[in-house]
């Protein structure tokens, strides 16, 4: 079942990524636990680029307001550095454009 959640948060990624332009790729090792980079697209001198760590989860995590699940303190260390909260607003906001040109 693991196997399976991972697969479906990756092609999840990819997809979202790939409505709003973007390029996905897999490190070959996960040692900073980084399940994917992010690219932007298009003709920039240089690709702005996040790393992210995906989660998948059979269980209810959505709140109203947020979600919450279990991380191990190695990952939330792992992730927690200054540089990962500039990463995330990147993120979101790539998440929210993608997710309005997927509405239309």
């Amino acid at each position: 079942m693991n196997e399976q959640k991972q697969a479906f948060s990756i092609a999840y990624a990819r997809a979202v990524a790939a409505v709003a332009g973007y390029a996905v790729h897999r490190p070959e090792s996960d040692y900073d636990s980084i399940d994917l980079g992010i690219s932007a697209g298009g003709e920039l001198p240089q690709r702005p680029r996040i790393e992210v760590q995906l989660k998948g989860s059979s269980d209810d995590v959505l709140g109203d307001d947020d979600f919450a699940f279990w991380l191990k303190k190695k990952n939330y260390d792992d992730l927690r550095v200054s540089e990962v909260a500039k990463a995330k607003a990147a993120l979101d906001r790539a998440v929210e454009l993608a997710t309005t040109r997927t509405a239309r």
